[in-house]
C-alpha cells in the first residue's frame, strides 16, 4: 500500500496543479443558475460537465432525469465489506444580482492575490473538482480503500 504522506507520487507537480486550476476556472464559467429558466441549458451543461469528470476519474456515473434539473450519481468500484461514504454537492448557483456589486463579471473567474473570484467559487462548485481529483488519486495510487465513496451531485427539482 502506498503511504500518502511519504510517497512522492502523492504530491501533485506543477503541471497537475495548473490543470486543476484550469478545470476549476472552466467549471466556474458555466452559468448554472438553476432558478432562471433561461439558464436551463447551462445548468444541464454543468450536470454533463461533472458527470464527465466523475467518469474520467473511474466512477460509474448515472444521470437521472427529474421534473427539474438532473441528478448526477456516481459510484467507485466496490470494496467488499467497506462502508459507503457519500459525497454530496450541488452544481447550480444562486443568481449573481446585483451585478454592479461584482468587480469582475461573475461567470468570468479571475485570480487575484492567490484567490479565485467567481459565482459559485466557494458554494458549492469550488471544492467539487478538487474532491474528484483527490478521489482520482486514491483510486489510481492506493491498492486498498477503507470506504466506498459515492457521489450525489444533486440539485433539488424546480
Amino acid at each position: 500500500m502506498i503511504d500518502p504522506v511519504s510517497d512522492s507520487q502523492a504530491t501533485p507537480n506543477s503541471a497537475d496543479a495548473a490543470r486543476h486550476v484550469e478545470e476549476l476556472l472552466e467549471w466556474l464559467r458555466i452559468p448554472s443558475v438553476s432558478g432562471y429558466a433561461d439558464h436551463d441549458d447551462q445548468t444541464a451543461a454543468a450536470a454533463a460537465w461533472v458527470a464527465e469528470k466523475l467518469r474520467r476519474a473511474g466512477l460509474k456515473v448515472e444521470t437521472v432525469a427529474t421534473d427539474g434539473h438532473p441528478l448526477v450519481l456516481a459510484e467507485t468500484p466496490a470494496v467488499p465489506g467497506a462502508p459507503v461514504a457519500l459525497v454530496y454537492g450541488h452544481y447550480d448557483v444562486q443568481p449573481a444580482e446585483p451585478i454592479d456589486l461584482w468587480i469582475d463579471p461573475p461567470f468570468q473567474p479571475v485570480i487575484r492575490d492567490g484567490n479565485v473570484y467567481a459565482r459559485g467559487a466557494t458554494d458549492d462548485k469550488g471544492q467539487y473538482p478538487e474532491s474528484i481529483a483527490g478521489l482520482r488519486g486514491v483510486l489510481t495510487r492506493w491498492d486498498k480503500r477503507a470506504v466506498n465513496p459515492e457521489y450525489d451531485k444533486a440539485r433539488a427539482a424546480k
